[in-house]
């Protein structure tokens, strides 16, 4: 043996080899998932196209495997230190200071591994012990019992090797005193949050305005005849407020819906007609934050997921409380699950270390609800007056978060067991957020909207406005499919929730109205109640006289003509209702878009936004009817169908309806007007009708 080897060095090398080894071991069942698009090379071929080194993207990827790296070379010494410390506890002969790291290694790793499958139950490591791990024992999930026994060893243990080195004459040195009260200092840093008193901000003379959103949550889970009752916050705001039981929205996904509410006008007035946009084709001049910001309020906005929705600081928002923007959290999220960087990424350190994912709904299988809100807690700047637009994710589809219920299987219901259970959990978010607003004076004469961005459909029976397997939507090739934004044959994908509460006793409450609205009527309704001047021009209407009850204000809404259309469509099979991705249709995707070496953001690309304009579905809706234009794949043109709001079957349209019709022909008009840039540039071809099995639609009620 080298006499001048430290004594400590030959174990501290094989913590650190066993700490490293279960790095790898964490990896390996990802590498192995079929369903893993991190390891389908086409795709980190299409992800990596181009140079790589030196840009935003490789920056981001070296930190956060730097960050995974010291946190297992942390937990080695971690190890070692505890199994030195052993070895001083427990002396004994035939045990050398390896045996004691060795054993130590095992006894943490079991109790990380037990840890992480009951706080993470859809993890890597996680998943496969988790209906073990979150059974009872004694009162408690027995992985939580299994790493409270664990710690507890560990204490004891330092604590009879502490006892044991003072009985043998040890004393602490100024520098242990030193590192001590470093530690002290860093923990009170850490935590200044919990130690520093918050205080509400003065109240303004100008009323603050709260956007809240909640994504794919449906409107009929508040209808009073379907409700299931899983949001019983949100169900309370709405008993006190104003609720719009037929809106909508005109394009439903999340950015294209956040634009139309911000600027008060339809996409295809402001560009921002899909997810992942180029930046200088959305024109959001005179949008809310823009306008209020001019009269005087701090704007802020917050979301805990931006795959698609790029809303940023060029927003007009003065703050932004989000994850980091760009291709980097795509692929960072795949990677982003050990059971020891688990135990951190919902810390205060973790925000540090690992920002793209630390409170991040995109890392769907380590997301911690409370955490986001947290943050928001944190960061939020409560200046009065204040706009604030915050939009929770976790009704998103794939409906899991770190400790979400144990998926049930679809058994074809209205609404899929899992999708009641992400309603109920951000319903709670919701109420965590009011009530950390109420505590900050937020809420005082506050103005609060809360809405649903789009809605959602499933694959059960009898949800859509046209029959199941109805043979003329079969034979032009436009089943209804599970999602948003991807057929205007479901309404449940494009209803909206939309509630409005003035925080001020004045104000009446407890309405319903079922007046036609749209999401684009947000923004011209909070700038008239406000009286901030603007000079947009508004496709919405305000809403101040529904709300109001002023007379004839329901009669202005008769008739009225809403729109809606498809966005687009990521190949099928894609994704499934439970969670799993191809590989094969994420590379197939990715042709559609670029990534920015420098800003790291993915942009569809511009070549291709006239096709995938043209090949997307528009619907004109009135209040008995609905006419849609279904663009056909294998040949110019679209074919128009007619559709009852109240269900039926469908009815072919070979031109504008004649007079007697007056309904439909104002919505043909209707759709030819808002959309005829589009509907005409597609090569039509000669109309005919279409032959259906059993079924053949005659000329004559094709008007």
């Amino acid at each position: 043996m080298n006499p001048t080897r430290p004594r400590w060095h030959g174990s501290l090398l094989n913590a650190q080899l066993m700490a490293l080894l279960l790095l790898v071991t964490s990896y390996l069942r990802i590498a192995g998932d079929s369903q893993s698009v991190a390891f389908s090379d086409d795709v980190l071929d299409s992800v990596f196209a181009g140079r790589v080194w030196g840009t935003t993207l490789s920056y981001n990827l070296v930190y956060f495997a730097l960050a995974v790296l010291l946190v297992h070379v942390l937990y080695g010494i971690a190890v070692w230190t505890i199994g030195v410390l052993s070895a001083r506890a427990w002396r004994s002969a035939r045990s050398e200071r390896r045996q004691h790291v060795l054993l130590w290694f095992l006894l943490l790793t079991a109790g990380v591994l037990a840890k992480n499958a009951v706080t993470f139950v859809r993890s890597s490591l996680g998943e496969p012990y988790a209906e073990l791990m979150t059974k009872s024992f004694l009162g408690i999930p027995l992985g939580n019992a299994l790493w409270i026994a664990v710690l507890a060893a560990a204490a004891i243990t330092a604590l009879t090797a502490a006892a044991r080195w003072h009985l043998a004459g040890g004393r602490v040195t100024r520098r242990g005193y030193a590192a001590l009260a470093a530690a002290g200092v860093a923990y009170v840093a850490v935590s200044a949050h919990a130690i520093l008193p918050t205080h509400a901000a003065a109240p303004s003379a100008q009323p603050n305005v709260i956007l809240i959103g909640l994504d794919s949550l449906r409107s009929d889970l508040l209808d009073e005849q379907t409700s299931p009752h899983v949001t019983p916050h949100l169900e309370a705001f709405l008993k006190e407020g104003t609720r719009f039981s037929n809106a909508m929205t005109p394009l439903a996904r999340t950015f294209s819906s956040l634009c139309a509410m911000l600027t008060g006008r339809r996409p295809h007035q402001t560009g921002a007609v899909m997810n992942l946009l180029p930046r200088g084709l959305v024109d959001d001049r005179e949008s809310l934050p823009r306008v209020l910001s001019r009269a005087g309020y701090h704007t802020a906005y917050a979301t805990d997921e931006v795959r698609f929705s790029n809303i940023d600081a060029s927003f007009g928002f003065a703050q932004t409380i989000t994850p980091p923007i760009g291709a980097s959290e795509f692929l960072i999220e795949k990677f982003a699950d050990t059971p020891v960087t688990n135990m951190l990424v919902n810390t205060r350190v973790g925000g540090w270390l690992f920002p793209h994912v630390h409170g991040n709904r995109g890392v769907s299988k380590i997301y911690d609800p409370d955490v986001f809100v947290e943050r928001i807690e944190d960061e939020l700047a409560v200046r009065q007056p204040l706009f604030f637009n915050v939009h929770l994710a976790l009704s998103h589809w794939p409906y899991v978060w770190a400790d979400s219920p144990v998926r049930q299987a679809d058994s074809g219901a209205r609404w899929p067991p899992y999708y009641l259970d992400a309603a109920r959990r951000v319903d709670q978010q919701l109420g965590d957020i009011l009530a950390l607003l109420a505590a900050r004076g937020a809420l005082e004469n506050a103005i609060v909207v809360v809405y649903s961005d789009h809605g959602e459909s499933f694959e059960a029976p009898h949800q859509a406005l046209v029959p199941d397997g109805d043979p003329l939507v079969h034979a032009l090739g436009i089943d209804p499919v599970w999602g948003h934004g991807t057929t205007v044959l479901s309404a449940h994908q494009y209803r909206i929730v939309l509630g409005m509460r003035h925080y001020d006793s004045s104000v009446h409450t407890g309405q319903e109205i079922a007046a036609p609205v749209s999401f684009e009527d947000i923004a011209p309704t909070l700038v008239e109640t406000l009286g901030v001047q603007t000079s947009a021009h508004f496709d919405g209407r305000s809403l101040v006289p529904l709300i109001a009850g002023t007379a004839g204000a329901a009669q202005g809404f008769t008739g009225r003509i809403r729109f809606t259309e498809t966005e687009y469509q990521l190949p099928p099979g894609f994704a499934t209702q439970d969670g799993k991705v191809s590989t094969s249709k994420v590379r197939d995707a990715l042709r559609v878009y670029d990534v920015d070496r420098v800003s790291d953001r993915i942009t569809v690309k511009r070549s291709l936004l006239g096709k995938l304009l043209f090949n997307r579905q528009y619907a004109a809706i009135g209040e008995q009817h609905l006419i849609g234009a279904f663009p056909r794949m294998t040949a110019g043109g679209y074919d128009y169908l007619a559709i009852a709001l109240a269900g039926g079957e469908p009815r072919q349209l070979f031109g504008e309806p004649g007079s007697d019709e007056p309904e439909l022909r104002a919505l043909w008009i209707a759709l030819q007007q808002e959309f005829g840039n589009v509907l005409e540039q597609r090569l039509p071809v000669a109309a005919a009708a279409v032959a259906i099995p059993q079924r053949t639609i005659p000329s004559s009620v094709t008007k």
